[in-house]
């Protein structure tokens, strides 16, 4: 037998027949006071491998409630050095994202060593932060999962622009039977970024391809809000100002001339739509709304055929709060929907 698939057989059987240890701490805590959480229970998945049985990955949970300073302490088995945590929700408060915890091998593992080693015990350096949101004033929203896919690049399908209207949640005509055009995307020209030559030597072209998001109307805009990544309520209640008309989604072709694309799950934007001032320049008409994560292009590399989001909004005039009941979608005909696999208000 080949001397090194020998030693990689010997380390995957150590690795499917020991128990490797995987111990951290989860610090709980309210997103909004900053404060401990104390007496709520926390899940943590392991994850461990039995390749030699055939059973391949298990996930192993373990349930720990936090002490008076928000932590729960979790120690388990996992050949991967990888487990997951989070919190359930209680009515209090709502469920969290899960958090990956991963182990590192670390002063064992010398330079030297095999990249099949594994660990005795994993070395976590941080602790698991979560953040949790309280349940204050849930209330029935307006949302759609936007999603259109034309048979051509947008510039030569719609001249380049659809528009939107986010209070009935529809495109305007010809692709639907919206009114209103509350915002469009805009295709940009491509651009070229210069030459680079790939692993072969040979020339290749870097560039940009990019859609423009314009909300139309004085006033009108949105703005990118910050969350803890761990939070499901992303915006409870849309900022008072900081608006802005454009944003920009993009796919490029980089240096390394590998594909790279603005997308980000964990982005969370406020729009407000239709302001109207008096004569003494105060708001006195104005809807708001969020979208969660960044608007995402629908492309075959530089060929844009058109763009997917996903949006809430609250159809009163001037009312800024956007946390959704999670059961409620007040757009006819429309199921509530799950963003990325999960619920979120």
């Amino acid at each position: 037998m080949n001397y090194k698939r020998a030693i990689m057989i010997v380390c995957l059987v150590a690795v499917c027949c020991n128990a490797q240890e995987l111990a951290f701490r989860a610090k709980v805590f309210d997103s909004e006071t900053r404060e401990a959480v104390s007496n709520v229970e926390i899940v943590a998945s392991f994850r461990d491998v039995n390749f030699a049985k055939g059973d391949g990955w298990k996930f192993t949970e373990k349930v720990q409630k936090t002490d008076e300073g928000g932590v729960a302490c979790f120690s388990g088995s996992s050949s991967s050095g990888f487990a997951e945590c989070l919190f359930k929700g209680n009515g209090e408060y709502y469920k969290s994202l899960p958090v990956a915890v991963e182990g590192g091998k670390g002063a064992d593992a010398d330079a030297g060593a095999s990249r099949f080693f594994v660990p005795k015990k994993w070395v976590v350096t941080n602790d698991v932060m979560i953040a949790l949101k309280r349940v204050v004033n849930p209330i029935p929203l307006r949302m759609k999962c936007c999603n259109i896919k034309l048979k051509d690049d947008m510039s030569a399908a719609c001249k380049g622009v659809l528009s939107y209207d986010l209070m009935c949640g529809d495109w305007l005509p010809p692709f639907g039977n919206g009114q209103v055009a509350d915002v469009e995307f805009r295709r940009l020209p491509h651009e070229d970024l210069g030459e680079v030559l790939n692993v072969n030597g040979k020339p290749r072209r870097m560039g940009r391809d990019s859609v423009l998001i314009r909300f139309l109307g004085a006033d009108n805009g949105l703005v990118q809000c910050q969350s803890d990544p761990s939070a499901t309520l992303r915006i409870r209640e849309a900022p008072v100002d900081g608006y802005v008309q454009e944003h920009s989604i993009w796919f490029m072709i980089d240096k390394n001339l590998r594909g790279r694309k603005s997308d980000d799950y964990n982005a969370a934007f406020a729009f407000r739509v239709r302001t109207k001032r008096n004569e003494r320049g105060e708001i006195v008409e104005a809807y708001y709304g969020k979208i969660y994560g960044n608007p995402q292009l629908n492309n075959v590399g530089s060929v844009i055929k058109g763009v997917w989001f996903m949006y809430y909004l609250n159809p009163e005039s001037l009312d800024r709060n956007l946390e959704w009941d999670m059961k409620t979608n007040l757009l006819p005909g429309v199921k509530p929907m799950a963003y990325w696999g999960k619920l979120m208000p």
